[in-house]
């Protein structure tokens, strides 16, 4: 053991004691982020209202990707009017998403995702009702 130890001392010793190598760059270099300024809550409305002219392009939008379709004149117009009536971004998509059509495409989705065919006649409603009961959209534990 002795002559191991007489071998590592003078090495541990040599290394401690040496002076930094000025030449090698650091292998860590922190980069500092950048200044963060935060809005106050005053200085941002909470919610964003489009103006008037957006609101067909909108629904027209929410029906492509929440309906996976394109909305036909009268039930666009029902949604435009709503909202140019005082109905929100937020209600608007909230009643998409609540709607018996997005339900039973869910539905159907989950049915092709998981057991890789459609659902059976009548069982749709079903599925739907036991969503409707746990108040989430959730049926599944």
């Amino acid at each position: 053991m002795a002559p191991l130890r007489a071998w590592l001392r003078p090495r541990s010793r040599s290394r401690s004691h040496a002076l930094p190598n000025k030449s090698k760059k650091p292998w860590l270099v922190l980069e500092p982020l950048e200044d963060r300024t935060l809005l106050t809550q005053g200085a941002v409305p909470l919610a964003v209202v489009p103006p008037p002219a957006m609101d067909q392009p909108a629904v027209e939008g929410f029906y492509q990707v929440i309906l996976g379709r394109k909305p036909q004149p009268d039930e666009a117009s029902g949604w435009v009017q709503g909202m140019q009536g005082g109905l929100t971004i937020d209600q608007v998509v909230q009643g998409f998403l609540t709607s018996t059509e997005y339900q039973t495409l869910q539905v159907e989705q989950h049915y092709a995702d998981l057991l890789g065919r459609q659902p059976e006649p009548g069982v749709v409603p079903l599925w739907m009702n036991a969503m409707e009961a746990t108040g989430d959209g959730n049926v599944l534990p």
